[in-house]
């Protein structure tokens, strides 16, 4: 565990470094940085190919509003912008997980029935959630060694999940508004600083990624996933000072962080990567920014910029696409 050993900004330049060192992780990187700048499939190949379906976590209302901030926007854009058919799902920002996994399931479940391959991805609280809703649809057609051999004839494969920033373990944040009597005025404190966007709801569906509440997700949930599925983990690596390369929405929780180790400024390092024994081929890639991501840089590209963001996940989606046909 690297988290706290240390202290925050050396533990985040280590933490890069042993993602940079993976050989796998390496060899990944290298097959997503070539195909980001090209146009990888024929549109045809897009409307065709699996079918990406989006959960987001606390905080990312799926109703765009005149009101939804231009950073959430920019991203829901982004996605889109890759040129495949997607899908944004519909939860509550504010509900534990396990509410808004039997929401997804209900989302879910007909893409795969109507045969078409998926690429699921999570953000945030989003990834814990759409794993599970996976896990109860897939689940009871997996062979001994979980994979997707059983599935009914007319039945679609999970060809990849995209874990971005996902409340794999828990975050720390919950766990100390859980210890602290009177926690809820912290919540009201987050509130009138705009960090919860005027929801003080929001407290409840984040006690539900506490470190505890995660462990019980994890042991129901993450040993029953395909494992002939790809798996990328996008983590915010913050090296040096620790803090974000640039202002974001992410500020303010690093003028309020009280993490014992390096941090994303919800995660500690390296609990955002979902465990490697899930399936052989796992992938993590650092970008150098926070929990947001979007406020960082893959490699000396800015994600803050629209094109670099459209590139990166139709590099990214490509790439899980031709790695799952021809490998790498």
């Amino acid at each position: 565990m690297l988290s706290g050993l240390y202290g925050r900004g050396f533990s985040g330049d280590v933490y890069k470094t042993v993602i940079e060192n993976d050989g796998a992780n390496a060899r990944f990187k290298k097959y997503l940085s070539g195909w980001a700048h090209q146009e990888i499939l024929t549109n045809t190949q897009k409307e065709k190919g699996p079918v990406v379906l989006v959960a987001f976590g606390l905080g990312w209302d799926p109703h765009l509003t005149p009101q939804t901030p231009s950073y959430v926007r920019d991203f829901f854009e982004s996605l889109n912008n890759a040129g495949f058919q997607s899908k944004i799902l519909i939860t509550d920002p504010a509900a534990p997980i396990w509410d808004n996994m039997r929401v997804l399931e209900k989302q879910v479940r007909p893409y795969f029935e109507s045969g078409r391959d998926v690429i699921l991805v999570g953000l945030c609280k989003g990834a814990p959630e759409i794993l599970a809703a996976a896990d109860h649809i897939l689940s009871p057609y997996l062979d001994k060694d979980r994979k997707q051999t059983r599935l009914p004839a007319h039945f679609g494969r999970l060809i990849g999940y995209v874990n971005l920033s996902g409340m794999i373990d828990g975050t720390y944040l919950a766990d100390d508004m859980s210890r602290i009597p009177g926690f809820i005025h912290l919540v009201d404190w987050a509130d009138d600083h705009k960090m919860l966007r005027g929801k003080k709801e929001y407290a409840r569906g984040l006690l539900s990624i506490s470190h505890k509440s995660m462990n019980t997700f994890k042991a129901e949930f993450l040993d029953k996933l395909p494992s002939d599925a790809i798996y990328v983990n996008i983590v915010g690596v913050l090296t040096g000072s620790g803090k974000p390369p640039r202002k974001s929405v992410m500020t303010p929780f690093f003028k309020f962080n009280l993490a014992s180790g390096a941090n994303d400024g919800f995660i500690e390092y390296p609990e955002a990567e979902l465990p490697h024994n899930i399936a052989p081929r796992m992938y993590t890639v650092a970008v150098h920014g926070s929990h947001l991501l979007t406020d960082g840089f893959f490699e000396d590209l800015s994600l803050d910029h629209k094109g670099v963001r459209d590139a990166f996940f139709n590099g990214l989606y490509g790439a899980i696409i031709n790695a799952s046909e021809n490998g790498f």
